[in-house]
């Protein structure tokens, strides 16, 4: 599985979130969906990373054209474990560069927000607006006010790109399965699409959070694009860190005392310390 494969600094890819979800006890539960065909995988995982096995979530398919979709697998998820709070949802084969951001953060922005909150970013000046789901934002509200699918770039002049990293309030999950019934289609039960449904199609307040670090969602991309998403973030991870100046307040172990019957009143005139 992608998800399983090395991220940033080499820690798979899925173990970085699970260890910034789990860290500060955020969360009453934490889920996992997969497939048939790679429970067995996460399975080991689990047992090896302390998550609760009982936690990961069959939705039965075996191949790519038996897929359910994203949002029918989330909504799987909030019927069998009888989810009725507020929820975060991330797309665990999402690579990203900055891994020492604090989850936190998004959830205290979230709950000062009477609306829900999809995290963006500032695309990189290689990417493409073909590529992304981009959002147009209000900047004085941060309001979301428009998502534009994969848009040409004579279609906006926005370069903020929309990932799967949402927070959802409890009563905005009851669309769901509205959201289902109006795209049968397994192509567009995606979370881009349903972020477009709420932000183009409902009154409901989606809000939009910048964090400052790229993300690249390798689940239907190959090796090579893998590998050179890795290398380019590590590369920017690198050079952040190459510029970042160290400061640090160091405390004497000795002490320099003049003598005031030296000629010099005590003052030290020069001193060399190896």
């Amino acid at each position: 599985p992608k998800a399983l494969l090395p991220g940033v600094g080499g820690r798979k890819i899925l173990t970085f979130w699970w260890d910034a979800l789990n860290t500060r006890q955020l969360f009453s539960a934490v889920y996992l969906v997969t497939n048939a065909d790679k429970y067995k995988h996460f399975e080991r995982w689990a047992t090896a990373h302390d998550f609760p096995v009982e936690n990961i979530i069959n939705d039965g398919s075996t191949t790519f054209e038996t897929r359910l979709g994203s949002v029918a697998d989330f909504e799987l998820v909030l019927r069998n474990k009888h989810v009725n709070d507020d929820v975060m949802v991330v797309a665990g084969d999402m690579l990203f560069q900055d891994q020492k951001f604090d989850i936190s953060q998004v959830s205290d922005y979230f709950k000062l927000k009477d609306g829900e909150l999809a995290i963006y970013y500032e695309m990189e000046p290689s990417e493409r607006t073909e590529s992304r789901g981009i959002v147009e934002v209000e900047p004085s509200t941060n309001r979301i006010t428009r998502f534009l699918e994969k848009p040409a770039a004579d279609q906006t002049s926005s370069r903020l790109a929309s990932v799967v990293f949402y927070c959802l309030r409890r009563k905005t999950l009851e669309t769901i399965p509205q959201f289902l019934a109006q795209h049968p289609d397994v192509n567009s039960r995606v979370f881009g699409q349903y972020l477009s449904y709420l932000v183009n199609d409902t009154d409901i307040p989606v809000y939009g959070m910048k964090l400052p670090t790229g993300f690249q969602l390798i689940g239907q991309i190959g090796l090579c694009d893998y590998e050179r998403w890795l290398s380019f973030f590590s590369s920017k991870q690198y050079e952040q860190a190459a510029r970042k100046a160290i400061t640090a307040r160091a405390y004497a172990r000795i002490g320099l005392i003049g003598n005031p019957s030296d000629g010099f009143y005590g003052k030290t005139i020069a001193m060399t310390i190896a």
